[in-house]
C-alpha cells in the first residue's frame, strides 16, 4: 500500500464480527498508505488502538472514523497540518478525549488542528469528558473551525471549546448532560440545539 503514490482516497471497511483485536491492529498497521493520501475512511475496525502511522500522514485532508467500538483512545490527529474535515462516530469505548488527541508532543505544534474546518462527533455513547487543549497549554487551537457537530453523546458533560473565532455553524443534539455555553464566536450563522439539557446556556 505504501508504494501506491497516486492513491489519494482510501476506504477500509471491516465486518462487524470482530473477535481478534490484536490481529485487526496488526493488519491495519501493515496497511500504511503512501504519504500522498488525502482522504481516508475507516469503518468497523475491531482493534483497541489505531495505528501509529496516523500521525505521520501530513497530507490528510479528510478523515472519517466510524464504528471503531473497541478503540479506547484517539491518535494525535492535531498533528496533521492539512486536515480540514474530521468525522468520528461509534467509538463506544472512549470515555474521555484529552491531550493525546491534540498531540502529546504539543510543544512542537503551534496550533493543533490549525487547518480543520469541519469537526463531527456522533454516537459516542460512553464519552463523558472533552479536555480542551487550551486548558492544558497556552496555545490556540481550532482557529479555522467553521462547523462543529456533536450528536447523540448522552453522557458528555462539562465545557466545549471556548474560543472558536471562525465558527459559523454549531449543531448539538442528544447531549442530555452537556452543561456548557455557546463558544465565543462573532460569526455564528447557524445554531441547532435538539434534546439538550436546560442548563446549556447562550451568551
Amino acid at each position: 500500500m505504501k508504494n501506491k503514490k497516486y492513491l489519494v482516497t482510501l476506504e477500509l471497511v471491516w465486518s462487524q464480527n470482530n473477535e481478534d483485536s490484536r490481529n485487526e491492529r496488526d493488519v491495519l498497521e501493515k496497511l500504511k498508505p503512501h504519504t500522498n493520501l488525502k482522504n481516508l475512511t475507516i469503518r468497523n475496525y475491531g482493534g483497541t488502538r489505531l495505528p501509529d502511522w496516523f500521525g505521520s500522514l501530513s497530507t490528510f485532508v479528510s478523515l472519517e472514523l466510524s464504528g471503531c467500538k473497541y478503540c479506547f483512545s484517539l491518535p494525535p490527529l492535531g498533528q496533521l497540518p492539512s486536515l480540514k474535515e474530521l468525522s468520528i462516530s461509534g467509538f463506544d469505548a472512549i470515555v474521555a478525549i484529552g491531550p493525546e488527541f491534540y498531540g502529546n508532543n504539543s510543544s512542537s505544534i503551534a496550533q493543533p488542528f490549525g487547518s480543520l474546518e469541519i469537526l463531527k462527533f456522533e454516537n459516542m455513547v460512553e464519552w463523558e469528558e472533552w479536555c480542551c487543549f487550551e486548558d492544558h497549554i497556552d496555545a490556540a487551537t481550532f482557529t479555522n473551525l467553521k462547523e462543529l457537530h456533536i450528536k447523540n453523546c448522552p453522557k458528555l458533560k462539562g465545557q466545549l471549546q471556548r474560543h472558536l473565532p471562525c465558527l459559523t455553524k454549531l449543531v448539538i443534539g442528544g447531549c442530555h448532560q452537556l452543561a456548557s455555553s455557546i463558544p465565543m464566536t462573532p460569526v455564528l450563522e447557524n445554531l441547532e440545539l435538539d434534546e439538550c439539557t436546560p442548563s446549556f446556556r447562550l451568551f
